[in-house]
């Protein structure tokens, strides 16, 4: 696995938005809002790449 220039306080961070970010989605799909969780998803895997980038 690569490593990333990311110190554990920053990783723990990231992990907890993505968590909550999960759980929006989660909640946008029960709801029925499909195209809201499409968006949300798209823009989470936007804000990854990035992340991972940096």
């Amino acid at each position: 696995m690569e490593e990333i220039g990311m110190t554990d306080k920053q990783f723990k961070f990231f992990l907890k938005r993505l968590s909550k970010d999960i759980e929006e989605i989660k909640k946008d799909i029960k709801e029925d809002h499909k195209e809201k969780a499409i968006e949300k998803i798209e823009s989470l895997k936007e804000d990854i790449k990035t992340t991972l980038e940096d």
